[in-house]
């Protein structure tokens, strides 16, 4: 499917160019907007301001419809209309997967690097969450009016288990299935589990052996690919965490972070992370260097009062 890519290339804070830093926002960030934790009006000006764009995707917007159903609408819809009238980029994760790897064995086949991907759509109805009629009726709409017939168009649809709700089964079952193997068992499987999903992605005849071998040697060839896959692996080797309905969405967020200036996380996503950059296959990733993790909207807000005064200096 085609659909408008944008050109903006992610930046970090203090890159010395005009381009935006590109802030992605934890759910509750949002939601934390919504119930007063900043002032929601001036969320426009403190990103122009920053020099900052706010990036947004139909899994975050999905997260802050459940608000809009539980209280009647009528704060949701105001924030959403601040999050559009805000600097933004639409982020495109239902297919990130698969131009990152066709690229990278492309750039492989021709001796020549990767050519970056830039995951970021025009409009939130372009970052793929509806077919092409439902898409071509919203295109006008505003934001809120968008999700407003979301969450109460949906109310009436009975659909299967999401794989949300049968996270937490894979994990126990992916769980008691490691128990069982040594160290040096479980590395092998799990370069063995890599290729399996390359090659699901892009096919046999485009996943040979040295393909894999470029792909899994080189993790900035691919970074949300390899992220996404890494961090639910080391998620479910850490029998200290408790897996829920929510932490599908968190790992698919994760895949945002190689392409963003501003990540904001909670404590044990944040934990997820540093675990992630302490591995020795992952340590040299272009983005632990670049990326700013932060804990809430708090200190965004400050990062932006800070990087406006340096813009106006």
């Amino acid at each position: 499917m085609n659909v408008p890519f944008e050109s903006a290339e992610p930046l970090g804070i203090g890159s010395g160019v005009s381009a935006p830093v590109l802030i992605y926002l934890d759910s509750k960030d949002i939601i934390d907007i919504e119930r007063g934790a900043i002032d929601a009006q001036r969320l426009p000006l403190l990103f122009s301001q920053g020099g900052a764009a706010l990036v947004l995707s139909s899994m975050l917007i999905d997260e802050c419809i459940e608000p809009l159903r539980r209280r009647e609408g009528g704060s949701v819809t105001r924030v959403m209309n601040i999050l559009e009238a805000t600097p933004r980029r639409w982020l495109r994760t239902v297919d990130l997967e698969e131009r990152e790897l066709s690229s990278a064995a492309e750039a492989f086949a021709s001796r020549h690097i990767p050519t970056p991907v830039t995951p970021f759509c025009a409009s939130y109805v372009d970052t793929g969450f509806v077919d092409r009629r439902t898409r071509h009726f919203y295109r006008a709409k505003p934001l809120a009016a968008i999700v407003w017939d979301q969450a109460y168009g949906e109310r009436a649809i009975v659909s299967d288990p999401s794989l949300a709700e049968r996270f937490p089964d894979f994990v126990k079952a992916d769980r008691e299935l490691i128990s069982t193997w040594s160290l040096r068992e479980y590395r092998v499987r799990l370069r063995a589990k890599f290729d399996q999903t390359v090659r699901i992605i892009l096919g046999e005849a485009r996943a040979g052996h040295d393909v894999l071998d470029y792909l899994w040697n080189q993790p900035d060839s691919s970074p949300a690919s390899r992220l996404s896959f890494e961090a639910y692996h080391t998620f479910v080797r850490d029998r200290r965490t408790y897996p829920t309905v929510n932490d599908v969405n968190d790992f698919t967020r994760l895949m945002a972070l190689p392409y963003v200036g501003v990540f904001t996380a909670d404590g044990a996503k944040r934990d997820l992370l540093r675990r992630l950059q302490g591995k020795v296959e992952l340590a040299g990733m272009a983005h632990w260097s670049r990326v700013r993790i932060l804990t809430d909207i708090h200190e965004v807000v400050a990062l932006l009062e800070a990087q406006a005064v340096a813009r106006d200096g």
